[in-house]
């Protein structure tokens, strides 16, 4: 779900739709990373740590999605990583520990 929430991100920073994302998934033996890459409209250097606060956005949404990611990911011992460059498009890498299933209940409620 959590890497869902960061597709649809990068689906809204599309020109209307018109661009394009691709998914790499691969591991390193020890890892497993997702890595969603658009050719949206990017993010600004300067915004590039507040993308990651709770509330903050760009768009008329709650400015929840990035931190909610950001939770979950850390909850299962993973990290991301993300890297952008106005006007060409923005680069979100999960990294999450491979074989690791943590059993544990979290809440995640905003």
């Amino acid at each position: 779900m959590h890497w869902i929430m960061a597709l649809e991100n990068s689906y809204n920073a599309l020109d209307n739709g018109n661009g394009s994302i691709h998914i790499h998934v691969y591991s390193d033996g020890d890892r497993v990373f997702i890595k969603i890459q658009d050719n949206g409209k990017g993010i600004r250097e300067e915004l590039l740590e507040k993308v990651r606060k709770r509330g903050f956005s760009q768009s008329e949404s709650t400015g929840l999605g990035l931190s909610f990611i950001d939770d979950v990911i850390k909850t299962h011992h993973g990290q991301i990583q993300l890297s952008s460059e106005y006007g060409v498009g923005t680069t979100l890498k999960i990294i999450l520990p491979k074989g690791n299933i943590i059993n544990e209940q979290k809440d995640f409620s905003y």
